[in-house]
């Protein structure tokens, strides 16, 4: 509680209305929330000391209550209070005239920022309250802000909505009710939205059988009219209200400000080959809600968390459920083009954006999921982290895809590679109509490179058989490679690496003696077995028969200025092997 005395020089008058005045606290700050400027509240007496007056200071005095508690209680709770209204925090009291004692004078509660407020215009200075939302263009321009209020758009207003129904599912939560909604008790903020309901101090708890809680002219529910008008508000009176915000909130027209009607919020339904879909403000579900809030039927109105739940669906921002890498490779062709090509699932984007690099990244296409549902083809620069971003008018989700490697092919073996290209184009991404694939052989310390390995051979469409994806828990290890190198094996890559070679002991050497047996079951002049290196080492001079030692065998460099190079040919090499699987090669 704090003394009336004690803010007599710290306050400066904001405004007076029919029953109080707001002052700017200059130099008073309160214990608990030291960086929060204040405002007082000032009720101004009744002369004829009518009994409502005092129950409005009663109210007051348990509104401030009920923050303590939240406060102390329930801190989620306390911060969504915080950020969506004006609540009286510190009760002020001043001296009786008649001496007798104290009473309550008004209460402290936070100032309304600056950016709720009208910065130019002829209502400059005046705080910018709900019931613009409402108004026409014609009364915009009396007032000289068309320019602020013509770019307030229908998300913005559905935003604004969405969280007037979360402030009102807050306190309903709470077993409170709001009670006197109006357009002058709630006031918007733009770039971004935001909301914050002020005259807190009407709120009340739903077991508080004594509160009086007024209604604005052109608000009241039908209960509450009539010679047997219902005398206190609750969830349902509440709802109404919320109901009648929506209406005329969402859709600014000639009479907006008094209409009950939700059908102004409906519109055409549009038909095509495989949907229907209602062409208004709000689709069928949001128009029965609003409906079912605005019924003389108290029974039939949802609760406020209901309302509030729909709203939320419509102004999320995407959500993206699935994305995919379809070419983690791609070749560079002569022309110095390569394109790549990523899947997803994407829900309620408005445009998708794919970025490739980072720091920054940079787009190479941007596309709309109505038009490409599933995925789509994008143009491929350089090697880089892909990202997939998608975006509406309520946020923005970003989702890193993976890497993808540009395999560029050099001028001295374009001649080489022409001789291979149809093959390598007919089987790009596509699978093999044989169970075969390249088996690579490698050490933990080539990782790395191994990848990149993989990556340009799944790019040709050649399928991999690696130990950490292709072994399964439980699995007979050996018995499973054995298979893999004896049985499938289209061509054994054998990969090599000075570190690689400094290991005693691997399990490397075991698939080496297994493709060695492999190996000399062969006939010598088709290649099966391919030693590659990853950097200037000596391939082992293992004895693979007739005279021969691994050395016998053309190896592959996969590293230094003709690493690309390297990789076409390797490439190159098993798609002949497959077009003689095939039986195609000419």
């Amino acid at each position: 509680m704090q003394h009336r005395s004690a803010l007599a020089n710290q306050i400066e008058l904001l405004g007076e209305g029919n029953y109080s005045k707001v002052y700017r606290v200059l130099g008073y700050r309160m214990r608990a929330r030291p960086t929060t400027p204040l405002a007082y509240k000032e009720y101004i007496p009744d002369p004829a000391g009518a009994p409502g007056e005092g129950h409005s200071r009663a109210m007051a005095e348990k509104a401030v209550e009920f923050w303590r508690k939240m406060a102390s209680e329930k801190p989620d709770v306390f911060d969504e209070i915080n950020r969506y209204f004006a609540w009286p925090c510190e009760i002020v009291k001043d001296d009786k005239a008649d001496g007798s004692g104290l009473e309550v004078s008004g209460c402290l509660m936070p100032l309304v920022p600056e950016d709720f407020f009208w910065q130019a215009g002829r209502v400059a200075g005046q705080l910018r309250s709900l019931d613009w939302l409402a108004t026409t263009e014609s009364f915009w321009q009396r007032n000289e802000v068309e320019a602020v209020m013509s770019r307030v758009t229908l998300s913005d207003r559905l935003l604004l909505m969405t969280q007037l129904a979360f402030a009102f599912a807050v306190l309903h939560h709470q077993d409170w009710v709001i009670g006197d909604f109006s357009y002058q008790n709630a006031a918007f903020a733009l770039d971004p939205p935001r909301l914050l309901l002020i005259d807190c101090d009407d709120t009340a708890s739903l077991a508080d059988q004594d509160r009086q809680q007024p209604h604005t002219p052109n608000w009241y529910p039908p209960e509450c009219q009539g010679p047997r008008a219902q005398k206190l508000q609750d969830h349902k009176t509440d709802v109404y209200k919320l109901g009648l915000a929506i209406v005329r909130y969402l859709k600014p027209k000639e009479g907006a400000t008094t209409t009950r009607d939700p059908e102004r919020l409906a519109g055409a339904l549009v038909t095509t080959f495989d949907t229907e879909r209602l062409a208004g403000i709000l689709d069928l579900e949001g128009l029965d809600l609003v409906r079912s809030a605005l019924s003389e039927d108290r029974d039939l109105r949802p609760t406020a968390a209901e309302i509030y739940h729909y709203l939320k669906q419509v102004t999320s921002p995407p959500a993206i459920e699935h994305t995919e890498l379809i070419t983690p490779a791609v070749w560079r062709g002569a022309d110095g083009q390569a394109d790549g090509r990523v899947a997803w699932r994407i829900a309620k984007a408005d445009r998708v954006e794919i970025q490739l690099g980072e720091n920054p990244p940079t787009t190479v296409r941007t596309v709309t999921p109505a038009d490409y549902p599933a995925g789509c083809a994008f143009p491929v620069e350089r090697s880089g982290m892909l990202t997939i971003v998608a975006s509406n008018h309520y946020g923005t989700q970003r989702r890193v895809v993976g890497d993808i490697t540009v395999l560029a092919i050099s001028p001295a073996i374009l001649d080489f590679y022409k001789a291979t290209g149809p093959a390598i184009a007919n089987s790009i991404v596509k699978p093999h109509k044989y169970a075969v694939h390249a088996f690579i052989s490698y050490v933990r310390e080539d990782t790395s490179q191994v990848d990149q390995l993989q990556r340009a051979l799944q790019a040709a469409g050649v399928s991999v058989w690696r130990d950490t994806a292709s072994l399964w828990p439980g699995e007979d290890w050996r018995a499973n490679v054995r298979k893999a190198i004896t049985d499938d094996a289209l061509v054994f890559i054998a990969c090599f690496s000075r570190q690689g070679l400094r290991r005693q002991k691997s399990y490397q050497n075991e698939e080496l003696t297994l493709a060695i047996e492999q190996l000399r079951l062969r006939r010598p002049e088709e290649p099966w077995f391919i030693p590659v290196r990853f950097d200037d080492c000596h391939v082992p001079d293992l004895d693979i028969g007739r005279g021969r030692t691994l050395r016998s065998l053309n190896f592959v460099d996969l590293f230094g200025e003709r690493s690309n190079e390297g990789i076409a040919r390797l490439v190159a090499t098993i798609l002949r092997m497959l077009q003689r699987l095939d039986g195609t090669e000419s």
